[in-house]
């Protein structure tokens, strides 16, 4: 005979058995099998419910490659709405790492006390993770907010990420699509191709996009906060590359050869062996600020099939309206070999660090300085001769050809010189010109001979 408590007793076994089937579902398996449980979570706010249909989390998430026991960064959690998605997804193995909390700190904090993410830690700065620690990287409409008024630079926050992930990592972005180039500050909306062509640069690939979270009804018009979770939305997932470091150093691979001459990509544009047209040099910085300087490693566009560096946002958007305002003549090459100065146009390596000059709004770049100083004295005759030359000129250096690089200047000047390769007779132009010393050329094949006069 069965006792009467018998039934309450197998109602509380039920009703256990129910609560751990749900709790095991939270914290394991893909988005799929939890939606139901996380998205129904008590600690959740009506507010968080309101914006489900519109985000999709875990959807999201799932698309990603998100699961249970990976460690996760949510960037710029703000409030943490994904933050606690991202919790309960992951479960008791896993971590979420909330970076950038500039912003609505003491929401996140409550939140995470109140829902108990016991499996969440704040991470102030990207540049506090630790090392290849990082399954994926998730940031939610807000990589827009680097470019139009956050002051950090993007390049720093992408090779945070870089660094922070292990081989093969994830990054999964959301933003706010706009048609416009570039980032609209008024709509705070980001061009897709754009933003991607700024995180392949950094050192990642593009695996997938989707149109998930777009909305044809979108008319790019205003920034509609804060229902921004309705508008149309780009949906990028990237993986970071094998070879990728912290700083990507261009789209082209240099090799200093033992003949000083690295291994020409087929572009016309002068890159050095670091992989950067100019050597790294910001072309705007010339005009903008009157003196060379380097740019910052990611801080690029890629232009004419080289990679070109800037020392600021406003340069490089300078840049990218407008390239033929800003970039040097002739490819960057020294524009008095250009001109073949009495014969065929040669492209020789120019110094873009003190060999400069702007003229007529034009930059020109040299051999050194001495050599800038007499294209200066004859700049009526070379520039045109030099714009002659060029498209043949350009056309040869793609194919490698007539291409010269600087060496140590080793030799002396006599009064006449026969010299093969060209290099060595610009060392001696060099030093000609140094001891005050006057010379005219003349081109024969790989031939050159060369004249040198007292002034």
């Amino acid at each position: 005979m069965r006792s009467g408590r018998e039934p309450r007793f197998l109602l509380v076994m039920m009703v256990c058995s129910a609560l751990t089937f749900s709790v095991a579902n939270v914290f394991a398996g893909p988005a799929w099998q939890t939606a139901e449980s996380i998205l129904s979570d008590p600690t959740r706010s009506e507010s968080d419910r309101a914006r489900d249909p519109g985000s999709m989390p875990l959807e999201v998430l799932d698309w990603f490659g998100v699961g249970a026991g990976m460690t996760v960064v949510d960037y710029f959690p703000f409030g943490g709405y994904n933050t606690q998605v991202l919790s309960r997804l992951l479960g008791s193995s896993g971590l979420v790492l909330a970076t950038r909390t500039d912003y609505f700190a003491e929401q996140l904090e409550e939140r995470i006390a109140t829902a108990r993410l016991e499996n969440v830690r704040i991470v102030p700065r990207v540049d506090d993770l630790e090392p290849a620690s990082v399954d994926v990287i998730v940031t939610i409409r807000n990589l827009h907010d680097l470019y139009v008024f956050l002051e950090d630079e993007p390049a720093d926050e992408y090779a945070g990420f870089l660094r922070a992930l292990k081989p093969g990592g994830i990054l999964g972005v959301v933003d706010v699509r706009t048609p416009s180039a570039g980032a609209d500050e008024k709509t705070h909306r980001i061009n897709e191709e754009f933003l991607i062509g700024e995180i392949v640069q950094a050192g990642f690939e593009l695996v997938a996009r989707s149109e998930m979270l777009s909305d044809a009804t979108d008319d790019y018009s205003d920034s509609r906060f804060p229902n921004r979770y309705k508008l149309d939305r780009m949906l990028l997932k990237f993986r970071k590359l094998a070879t990728a470091t912290s700083s990507a150093m261009g789209s082209q691979e240099y090799v200093k050869g033992e003949d000083w001459q690295p291994a020409l990509a087929p572009t016309e544009v002068m890159v050095l062996e670091n992989g950067y047209a100019l050597g790294g040099y910001d072309p705007v910085a010339y005009f903008a600020l009157g003196e060379a300087t380097v740019g910052r490693g990611g801080l690029s566009t890629v232009w004419r099939g080289a990679t070109w560096l800037f020392v600021s946002r406003e340069h490089r958007e300078s840049f990218i309206a407008d390239p033929e305002s800003f970039a040097p003549q002739y490819g960057g090459w020294c524009a008095y070999g250009a001109s073949g100065h009495g014969g065929e146009g040669y492209g020789a390596q120019s110094r873009p660090q003190d060999s400069w000059s702007i003229i007529d709004g034009k930059l020109y770049l040299n051999w050194n300085p001495a050599i800038t100083e007499r294209f200066r004295r004859l700049e009526r005759e070379l520039i045109p001769a030099a714009d002659r030359q060029w498209p043949t000129l350009a056309n040869a250096i793609r194919a490698g050809d007539r291409v010269h690089w600087q060496t140590p200047p080793t030799a002396t000047p006599d009064s006449r010189v026969l010299c093969r390769p060209l290099d060595d007779l610009l060392a001696q132009l060099l030093g000609a010109a140094a001891a005050g010393q006057d010379f005219a050329s003349t081109a024969q094949g790989n031939e050159v001979a060369t004249t040198f006069v007292g002034r």
